[in-house]
């Protein structure tokens, strides 16, 4: 996903206050912290932690299988099909996403995999559908010298309905006003980078991350790149995130899709440096325009 820098400064004087500030936050809205998790008995993290021979790092806290509404979405870009994003199934016709994984791109370039858990080792539970359109916020633009994506958000509506099965679920939505209140446990997923610069993972991982104050969230980046249809999640302390190779994939809280992966900071996982997440409760009526079939979730 797009990355930017925090400034060093920022992060000094914030890293002591932050911390204490997010305990408090946890206290006060009674979530247990929990760590890290990962779809099928696999779990992530970022940062040098036990080794399980998998070629990448990992530490067990709390694992747990995640709801099947992530799907995978692939590009046919030169004659060669590979993955290219996240997103999350809202309707058996309707899929979300990022609006920078899809945008400048025609609909019959994409395919979306649901049922996917190993993208290298494909098997009976995975369903691919082509996808039939594409709409992608009207309003979606990169901003500013860093190109920060804003309006981050689009639909996708699949040539057939994807079968509903134990590996093909839908997630619901969020109301309007229906935002997730910091401190709240969220469960980020994906087949993104396992590490900073590192490889992407096949196999399909998630984490569990509290959301972020918005006044912390936008303190620790440059001012004015977090919009009020931005959120964050993450750690004062560093260790999990989301990463490169996660765009447009599901954050979602109390069994609700609160965000969309979007963009972060330059290295994953780090202190003080949240991953930025498209607000989805702030596009509920946007959504139901164009998607009338999710309405009732």
């Amino acid at each position: 996903m797009p990355m930017v820098s925090l400034t060093e400064p920022t992060k000094l004087l914030m890293t002591n206050f932050l911390y204490l500030s997010f305990l408090i936050c946890l206290i006060r809205y009674g979530q247990k912290m929990h760590g890290l998790s990962m779809a099928y008995s696999y779990i992530r993290t970022i940062g040098n932690k036990r080794h399980l021979g998998m070629g990448y790092s990992f530490k067990i806290i709390d694992g747990f299988e995640i709801t099947p509404y992530q799907l995978a979405l692939y590009l046919n870009h030169s004659e060669e099909v590979r993955f290219h994003c996240g997103g999350a199934l809202v309707s058996p016709y309707h899929v979300i996403t990022a609006a920078h994984c899809v945008s400048g791109w025609h609909a019959d370039r994409f395919i979306v995999v649901g049922g996917a858990h190993d993208l290298n080792n494909p098997d009976e539970l995975q369903v691919t559908i082509e996808v039939q359109d594409i709409k992608v916020q009207e309003f979606f633009d990169w901003e500013g010298h860093t190109a920060i994506p804003v309006n981050d958000i689009a639909i996708l509506q699949l040539s057939t309905a994807m079968p509903l099965s134990d590996a093909v679920q839908i997630v619901s939505l969020p109301d309007q006003d229906e935002d997730a209140a910091p401190g709240t446990q969220c469960i980020v997923s994906g087949w993104g980078s396992t590490q900073s610069h590192g490889n992407m993972s096949s196999v399909l991982m998630g984490v569990t991350l509290p959301v972020m104050a918005q006044e912390y969230c936008t303190g620790s980046y440059d001012l004015g790149t977090i919009h009020p249809e931005m959120m964050c999640a993450g750690f004062p302390t560093g260790g999990y995130d989301s990463c490169t190779g996660d765009s447009g994939g599901p954050l979602v809280c109390d069994g609700l899709l609160q965000g969309v992966v979007s963009w972060g900071p330059r290295e994953c996982g780090k202190p003080l440096e949240f991953g930025v997440y498209t607000r989805v409760a702030f596009y509920r009526d946007w959504i139901e325009k164009h998607n009338p079939d999710t309405r009732s979730s």
